[in-house]
């Protein structure tokens, strides 16, 4: 009997999540048509994808806590979605915003050459994905420890990329790049840059940092470890 009731419980909250996730894209994507189909400018849709975005992300945190540790994977799962599915932190195309708002994900006729930076911080990015659909089903332990360790250089890649777009943050107007960016691509070229701070190295170092925090949660947090050995 306990068993079944464990069982019965886990479903109920794997079907929670499942749903909660399907509401959030749902609320996403539809926000995108509204404000494409009235026009609304980019900079206002943006804001309002991010509130819901971190909305969504910080309670399904709190719920982890709270409740179950699933609700982290589930996080840590759809940041990794976005991260490698679309064109908000990665664009081999061109302004990641204007792809949501046009449904253009794979229109490559004013493509965007990755740079040398964009390829390494992809290379740590897309693995993270696999990995904890993996971890959703075996609760392998040992490929937590690799994604937490992965986001490490992921996290000071992605910042000394902002700083060479935006060497002012640190006082100065220039800085050397030490890797192997090209003069036709250069890797401090600015190609995205909503409100003078969200640049596609940004984005994506927020992700990393994102990830790395969650995940750290699973590891390091007691509350969350015990819950973890009784599912």
């Amino acid at each position: 009997p306990t068993r079944r009731s464990s069982d019965l419980l886990y479903t109920y909250f794997m079907k929670t999540i499942f749903t909660y996730w399907v509401a959030f894209f749902a609320l996403f994507f539809g926000t995108v048509f509204l404000g494409y189909s009235l026009n609304i400018p980019t900079e206002n849709i943006i804001v309002v994808l991010f509130i819901f975005y971190y909305a969504f992300q910080w309670f399904s945190i709190y719920r982890g806590f709270r409740r179950n540790h699933n609700w982290f994977v589930s996080s840590v799962i759809v940041q990794a979605i976005f991260a490698v599915a679309s064109p908000l932190y990665f664009s081999n195309f061109w302004d990641p915003t204007y792809e949501y708002l046009t449904g253009t994900w794979l229109d490559s006729a004013d493509a965007l050459d990755p740079c040398q930076l964009c390829w390494w911080a992809r290379i740590m990015m897309f693995p993270i994905l696999p990995l904890m659909l993996t971890y959703a089903f075996t609760k392998s332990r040992p490929i937590l420890w690799y994604v937490f360790l992965v986001t490490i250089p992921g996290i000071f890649l992605e910042l000394f990329h902002y700083i060479l777009q935006k060497p002012r943050i640190i006082g100065r107007d220039f800085i050397d790049n030490p890797f192997w960016c090209t003069a036709a691509n250069p890797c401090a070229a600015i190609d995205v840059d909503y409100f003078g701070i969200f640049t596609i190295p940004f984005l994506c170092f927020m992700a990393f940092v994102f990830i790395h925090i969650v995940v750290g949660f699973f590891l390091f947090s007691k509350k969350v470890v015990n819950r973890t050995k009784k599912v």
